[in-house]
């Protein structure tokens, strides 16, 4: 389980046996969150995931029950490039609406294709440095395969809101601008499956670190 009691927001000082806020830096925190017009307070979640105590960059890490994205968050498009026969990056995570490009950058022909029912498509056999887009709608997890070489793998991680993050090679992840209130932090790894984990935002500005190790 994640160790919620690690918490961080603006700058601690001791005195005197007591806890007091370091006001300035709180407030210079806090000032680019609340200038957002029209958004209510907000605070972020970061931290590393790791996969059998290594650090992975293989998931997607996401913040549950939050409400479906309005048209201003809608990303135009994507990519997954295929490179040294690899689907790259492996894990993909995009908002419903975005359309991705699928570049062959190898030296031979490659299909790109899904047979998941949340997106069942086939982009044919087409030639190095030519690309086919995809556009995916709908919410859920999309296996990629070519069909010309077994071993390509990938995945697409379609998501209806914008809270969501794909961690860097070192397995970090920081989702910015969630609104205050009781969550559950959600990782999904192709191998793993999915991690969920409650947590709670108080404080405008707030830094929650959810660290989480999928196999303990």
């Amino acid at each position: 389980m994640a160790d919620l009691s690690h918490r961080t927001f603006g700058t601690e000082k001791k005195k005197g046996g007591r806890l007091f806020l370091g006001l300035t830096l709180y407030v210079s925190m806090l000032f680019p969150l609340l200038a957002i017009a029209g958004e209510s307070e907000k605070a972020i979640v970061k931290g590393v995931i790791k996969l059998r105590g290594r650090p992975t960059a293989d998931a997607v890490v996401s913040v549950g029950g939050m409400p479906q994205a309005d048209a201003r968050f809608q990303i135009a498009r994507a990519v997954m490039d295929q490179r040294d026969l690899k689907f790259n990056p492996r894990v993909l995570a995009v908002l419903a609406g975005t359309t991705v490009d699928f570049p062959n950058n190898d030296k031979t022909f490659h299909n790109a294709f899904s047979p998941s029912d949340t997106k069942r498509f086939d982009l044919g056999l087409y030639a190095p440095q030519k690309s086919r887009s995809v556009r995916f709608e709908n919410p859920g997890v999309v296996r990629i395969l070519c069909n010309v070489h077994p071993n390509m793998e990938a995945f697409i991680v379609v998501k209806d809101h914008p809270y969501f993050a794909v961690p860097d090679g070192r397995g970090n992840y920081r989702i910015n601008n969630v609104p205050l209130g009781k969550y559950q932090l959600e990782v999904w790894h192709p191998e793993y499956g999915t991690k969920t984990v409650s947590f709670r935002l108080a404080y405008a500005g707030e830094v929650l670190v959810i660290d989480l190790d999928l196999v303990r």
